[in-house]
C-alpha cells in the first residue's frame, strides 16, 4: 500500500454518523465523479494519448525514492499538506509537491547559491550533480522539465528578474553537463519570475502590490521566496513497447 492509499483508507475509517441526506449526497458525489471523469478523458484526448494514473504515480514515487537516496535523507510528509514532501538537505530543504501529472521540486537559495550570487556554489554544484543523476536515469518518464528562478523583493525589480534568469540558466547548463539530459529528447526550459511569484501567491486568485509586499514582510518569507523550482511534467502513459516505463518500476506500473 502506498502513501496515498493509506491516507484514503484512514479517511474512510474515520467517517461516521451519516445523516438523513446521505442518499442525496451520494448521488451528487457520483454525478460529480462522472463529470470529472469526462473532463479528464476530454483533456487526455486533447493531448493525444491515454492517461494511466498508475504509470504516472509509479514514476513520481520512484523519483522521490531516488532523491531520498541521492541526498541521504528521508522525505517527510508535510504536516499541513499531504501532497508535499520535504527532504532536509545540507543548507536547507528540498520541497516536493505533487500534482496530477507533474511534480514541483523547490530548492531553497541556500542549497544552490550564495546570497545575491548567480553562480552555483560548491554545495550547489554537488546538489545539482545528484539531481542530474536522478533525472538522467528517469528521463524517459518526462515530457518536459521546466526550471524557474525566484527572488525576494530586495533590490530593483529588473535586477531581480535578471538574477532569477541567471540562476535558472546556471541550473539548466549544469543539468546538461556531459549530455546527461538532452533537450532534443526531453524538452527543457529555463525562465525567471524574479520577485513576482512568492511562495504564497496563488495563480488562480487576484494578486497586487500590497500582497507582494506582505509576502516579503519578514526574513523568513523572503528566505522562502529565494528559490529555484524545477517542474517535472510526466508522460501520461507507457508507449506500446514500454519504452517510457522506468526500468525499476515496470512491475509496479502493471499492477
Amino acid at each position: 500500500m502506498n502513501r496515498r492509499e493509506a491516507l484514503i483508507d484512514r479517511d474512510i475509517e474515520s467517517d461516521e454518523g451519516f445523516g438523513p441526506g446521505t442518499d442525496l449526497l451520494a448521488s451528487m458525489l457520483a454525478l460529480l465523479l462522472l463529470i470529472l471523469t469526462a473532463l479528464r478523458l476530454t483533456t487526455v484526448a486533447a493531448l493525444g494519448g491515454e492517461f494511466d494514473p498508475h504509470f504516472v504515480e509509479a514514476n513520481k514515487e520512484a523519483l522521490v525514492a531516488s532523491l531520498e537516496r541521492a541526498f541521504g535523507a528521508p522525505a517527510n510528509v508535510s504536516p499541513t499538506a499531504h501532497d508535499v514532501q520535504i527532504i532536509h538537505a545540507v543548507g536547507g530543504a528540498i520541497i516536493i509537491r505533487d500534482f496530477a501529472t507533474m511534480q514541483r521540486i523547490s530548492f531553497g537559495e541556500s542549497i544552490l547559491f550564495d546570497l545575491g550570487q548567480h553562480e552555483l556554489s560548491g554545495r550547489g554544484r554537488q546538489a545539482i550533480a545528484r539531481l542530474r543523476g536522478v533525472l538522467a536515469e528517469r528521463a524517459s518518464g518526462f515530457m518536459e522539465i521546466q526550471i524557474s528562478g525566484h527572488t525576494d523583493t530586495a533590490g530593483e525589480a529588473g535586477y531581480n528578474l535578471n538574477l532569477g534568469a541567471d540562476r535558472a540558466m546556471a541550473v539548466y547548463q549544469d543539468l546538461g553537463r556531459q549530455g546527461a539530459l538532452d533537450p532534443a529528447r526531453v524538452l527543457i526550459s529555463a525562465t525567471t519570475y524574479g520577485e513576482f511569484s512568492p511562495t504564497s501567491r496563488n495563480p488562480r486568485r487576484d494578486f497586487n502590490t500590497r500582497q507582494l509586499e506582505n509576502a516579503n514582510a519578514t526574513d523568513e518569507r523572503r528566505r522562502a521566496n529565494r528559490r529555484i523550482e524545477i517542474v517535472l511534467v510526466y508522460r501520461l502513459a507507457a508507449s506500446d513497447d514500454g519504452s517510457t516505463r522506468l526500468p525499476s518500476q515496470n512491475a509496479a506500473v502493471r499492477q
